[in-house]
């Protein structure tokens, strides 16, 4: 399953998972793929520009496309799909990632708009055009920037917007749920024994890892301390 590469995603998750799931997963392995290579294209361009020497500029496209495609790949699988619960960390996770990837998107714009520009200006020919064709030409070469980077920036969000749209009630989120759930209570309880028994033989104290919370590490319910009961004064008077 090259597509579940691509994507970031565990390969027997969604082997598990609705064939629907499935299904939008590889379109958003497909469109990655893509953007990797639109990305790669437009920064040899980019560098190009720069340094005038097409076999660095391919390589440091390459490094470059590559580091971005794997943090853009971060932000993919760090996406959380599993809560209905949509806080401020939510929304603010939600905007760095967009913002991220529609600047990536962006920026693979300008390079794709660098090739378009020199085939622009390769095919006027300045000795016979006049005025209004210059000034018709610069109008289409304004709308066709606005068009790419529209473009770019929608695919670049295509897959980052298509992991929002998987159900928490799926296969598929269920699964990653009880995974990262188990991982991560079996990092913390090996934690409190590596806490504890730090304490017992280095500093020969006994110590808990005390909690307010009834499901550490998650800290969603918290725990309500019991409350004192007092006995009345026939009570005291039978204690005296």
């Amino acid at each position: 399953m090259w597509w579940s590469r691509c994507i970031g995603e565990d390969a027997f998750v969604l082997m598990a998972a609705e064939e629907k799931v499935r299904r939008v997963f590889k379109i958003s392995a497909v469109v990655f793929s893509a953007n990797l290579l639109l990305s790669i294209v437009g920064f040899v361009y980019i560098y190009h520009t720069i340094f005038h020497f097409f076999w660095m500029s391919f390589f440091l496209a390459v490094f470059t496309a590559l580091v971005l495609s794997n943090v853009y790949k971060l932000c993919l699988i760090t996406v959380v799909t599993i809560t209905d619960k949509k806080t401020i960390g939510h929304v603010i996770a939600f905007l760095y990632r967009a913002i991220f990837v529609g600047g990536v998107g962006m920026l693979v714009a300008q390079g794709i708009l660098i090739a378009l520009y020199d085939l622009f200006v390769a095919s006027i020919d300045f000795n016979t055009a006049s005025i209004l064709d210059l000034v018709q030409h610069t109008l289409n070469e304004n709308r066709i920037i606005k068009g790419v980077e529209i473009v770019m920036v929608g695919l670049y969000m295509v897959p980052f917007l298509i992991k929002y749209t998987i159900k928490k009630s799926s296969v598929f989120s269920k699964t990653t749920q009880a995974i990262t759930t188990a991982m991560v209570t079996e990092e913390y309880t090996a934690f409190e024994k590596t806490y504890v028994t730090i304490f017992k033989e280095r500093f020969k104290i006994s110590v808990a890892c005390n909690t307010a919370y009834l499901d550490p590490p998650f800290n969603t319910i918290k725990s309500t301390p019991e409350e004192e009961t007092y006995g009345t004064n026939k009570d005291l008077r039978q204690y005296l």
